[in-house]
């Protein structure tokens, strides 16, 4: 500010030398102690910035932990569900081989059974009616072995059939638990790049948090120095006027 000042000067002569005593203004006072107190502001903007900064770099030093343990146990489940996943699948499919296994079973007994019974039905009927010549025994005979492999032949091709159905099953249960796998690593892939992103995004607010704490402080302590110039040069000009003009009334009064 520039304001005049009123001063008092008293001149004392006891011996030697005049002594002159002069009683600076109050506002003149108030200005240094405000230059002063802005010095300790300052410092006190400091201080609150680097225990804010502090406490920032401790709750991410909390956080950061805390976040990697959560993404851990969720990684740790993800791997539980494809170890459930691959022993559910191999189960599925050890189950159905084990199924056909004894379906193929049964059905050759079966077969076998039938086999017998077709060759007793085409022995009775060959024991209840007789051949008269060797030339009609020769034709039963033969008959009789290909209605056999026709017999047989039928068999074969239902045995072929009932191992179709089978690997379609197998070729099904496989598909199904390959689709499952497939699923669960693209779930993965994806778990990865999220839990990726939250460290990230983590991170980045922490680095923020510093910034907009060290911006803040640099912006405070910008305006403390501006503060405190402007009230510099106010003190300045109002400690030059009054040195002229305690001169002034001095040379006045020795005069």
């Amino acid at each position: 500010m520039d304001k005049t000042y009123e001063t008092r000067l008293k001149v004392y002569k006891p011996f030697g030398p005049s002594i002159g005593m002069c009683k600076l203004p109050m506002e003149l006072v108030e200005d240094f102690n405000k230059d002063c107190d802005s010095i300790l502001n300052t410092n006190k903007i400091k201080e609150d910035s680097d225990k804010k900064i502090e406490e920032s770099k401790a709750n991410s030093a909390r956080e950061m932990p805390d976040l990697l343990e959560r993404q851990k146990s969720t990684w740790e489940e993800h791997l539980q569900e494809g170890y459930k996943m691959s022993e559910a699948g191999g189960a599925d499919l050890g189950g159905l081989q084990e199924q056909h296994k004894n379906q193929t079973q049964s059905l050759e007994a079966q077969h076998v059974r039938e086999e017998n019974d077709f060759r007793a039905r085409q022995q009775q009927e060959y024991d209840e009616n007789p051949p008269q010549t060797e030339e009609e025994r020769a034709n039963r005979e033969q008959g009789m072995e290909s209605e056999l492999a026709e017999f047989k032949s039928s068999q074969q091709q239902q045995l072929a059939d009932s191992q179709e159905q089978q690997d379609y099953e197998i070729s099904e249960s496989a598909g199904k638990a390959q689709v499952n796998l497939s699923d669960w690593k693209r779930t993965g892939g994806d778990l990865l790049s999220q839990q990726y992103e939250e460290r990230q995004t983590q991170e980045g607010n922490a680095q923020n948090e510093l910034d907009s704490i060290s911006s803040t402080t640099q912006e405070a302590i910008a305006k403390v120095d501006s503060d405190l110039e402007n009230q510099n040069l106010s003190i300045n000009s109002t400690h030059d006027r009054t040195v002229r003009a305690v001169r002034r009334n001095l040379d006045d009064t020795i005069k």
